[in-house]
């Protein structure tokens, strides 16, 4: 059942995921929100988990935050689902 509020922006943003405070390693945000992002990773992550997601140099964007923390919403074969924690109201 699909729960977004925000429409996604097709992307290809480098980002590095953090598990408390350690580098987990490097992915690529396949679309993006306010509310969470896709991303396209092998790093094994576990449903339900908070990790920090920091945007590379290459993929800053003005106004964007350097760093999100993120729970993983799901994950399958190659990609996960990050939820930001925050739905913009209308």
């Amino acid at each position: 059942m699909e729960h977004r509020h925000d429409r996604r922006v097709v992307c290809e943003l480098s980002v590095e995921l953090f598990r408390a405070g350690v580098s987990i390693g490097k992915a690529t945000a396949l679309n993006i929100s306010n509310e969470g992002a896709h991303i396209r990773t092998d790093i094994h992550l576990k449903r339900s988990e908070m990790i920090n997601v920091v945007f590379l140099e290459d993929a800053t964007i003005p106004g964007w935050p350097m760093r999100e923390r993120a729970i993983v919403a799901h994950v399958a074969d190659g990609h996960a689902g990050l939820w930001f924690g925050r739905i913009e109201k209308r």
